[in-house]
């Protein structure tokens, strides 16, 4: 038996002789991922709704038209519409029973008729973000509807403020009537086939399009990289950890009194390494091609750049590792490394649901620099040219960080 089978056997009992360890690496990720799946939708995709109570306290027609609208089926699949009192309504949302509160103040036709100040109030639920910032956009969109409404019909709006104003006191006889409403219905018309023109000749068509080969990408979908790439960041944390034990075992001093090459051993912990990777991802790619329906004839090479990716994480732990003083600091710097590259490199959140700026330094990380070429070759928007210049970097960072742990081992980490 050669020197370079005997260390990948002596690698590979090692892991075997911690099966928490590999179950830890599997199973942390997996939990992960089905709970963020389950918080954001499942596997369809569905987007949860928002659940907008509505205390209307004007009663009039103005904010039964308002509720209608909300009513529509276009925002059938956004709101979940619920009748309340204001104060039921506030109760509600201090329990957590919904996401926020429109609330229509008495007066609210008589204002928009005038044109006077008027203001919706919106009351939300502290305990959420993403679903009430929702309701404020939809706010904000009505409010803003109604602003243009002002702006375009401001005298015509004055006079069925007057209209309606006169017909409730009784005071107004019928010619008079008739004339108010002639005076509405003249200058209603005449901005409305003003607008005619522009409104039938509209210069600019959209036309959406899906990128060709692409399919939907549900949250699970865009997540599911980056849950692979979680499982393959614990395993190379585990596997440059093992250096500690080898140098608490005598290995590495016993390694320096032998003929053989340190090169060829550190050549059968890479290799070790990507075995015990490829066991790690295996059961999570199977799981997740089978339950969204990917492409099983990319899974080779999905498995192939999650253990590059996994080398790659594990040339840089190791690092860390020969460079701490002792295996507490060495575990703790590890952690205060690949913590936040958990975060911000895609597999807590995909970087798609992340602000700008953050999801752009998040590619620049090496979990997700070795993300984004996958993720849009699962997906279909990407091709294997996209994996080249990524690939020519990351053997390269490898090779780098490799050669240093092998100079630090040399330097005096070993002997220790």
């Amino acid at each position: 038996m050669t020197f370079l089978t005997a260390s990948i056997l002596k690698n590979l009992r090692r892991v075997a002789a911690q099966p928490w360890s590999v179950a830890i690496w599997i199973g942390v990720p997996l939990l992960v991922g089905s709970l963020l799946s389950a918080v954001m939708g499942g596997l369809d995709g569905d987007t949860p709704k928002v659940h907008l109570l509505i205390s209307d306290e004007d009663g009039s027609f103005l904010s039964g038209a308002l509720v209608d609208m909300l009513a529509r089926e276009e925002f059938g699949d956004l709101l979940i519409l619920e009748p309340s009192a204001t104060n039921s309504g506030l109760a509600m949302l201090d329990e957590g029973d919904a996401t926020a509160m429109l609330v229509i103040p008495d007066g609210f036709q008589r204002a928009f008729l005038r044109s006077e100040p008027q203001a919706l109030r919106l009351v939300v639920n502290p305990l959420q973000q993403i679903l009430p910032e929702m309701a404020e956009e939809l706010t904000r969109l009505i409010a803003d509807f109604g602003s243009y409404v002002q702006l375009a019909f401001g005298p015509e709006l004055e006079v069925a403020s007057r209209l309606a104003t006169d017909i409730e006191t009784a005071g107004e006889s019928g010619p008079e009537a008739a004339a108010a409403v002639g005076d509405l219905a003249s200058g209603v018309a005449t901005k409305l086939f003003q607008a005619l023109p522009h409104l039938t000749t509209a210069p600019v068509e959209i036309a959406v399009e899906t990128t060709e080969g692409a399919r939907e990408a549900s949250f699970t979908l865009l997540f599911f990289p980056g849950l692979l790439m979680m499982s393959v960041i614990f395993a190379a944390q585990g596997l440059a950890e093992d250096l500690w034990q080898e140098r608490e075992m005598g290995t590495l001093r016993r390694l320096r009194s032998t003929v053989a090459p340190l090169v060829t051993f550190l050549l059968a912990r890479v290799l070790a390494s990507a075995l015990v990777l490829m066991l790690v991802i295996l059961p999570l790619a199977l799981l997740g091609f089978a339950t969204l329906g990917l492409d099983w004839a990319s899974l080779p090479l999905t498995l192939a750049w999650l253990v590059l990716a996994g080398l790659v994480l594990a040339a840089l732990a190791s690092m860390i590792q020969v460079l701490a003083p002792s295996r507490k600091a060495g575990a703790l710097f590890s952690s205060l490394v690949f913590f936040p590259l958990l975060l911000v490199g895609g597999s807590f959140f995909p970087l798609e649901s992340m602000p700008d700026l953050l999801a752009a330094f998040g590619r620049f990380t090496p979990n997700g620099m070795m993300l984004e070429p996958l993720k849009a070759y699962l997906i279909g928007t990407g091709d294997l040219a996209g994996f080249g210049p990524v690939l020519a970097v990351a053997l390269a960072v490898t090779l780098a960080l490799t050669a240093a742990t092998a100079w630090r081992l040399q330097a005096g980490f070993a002997s220790r």
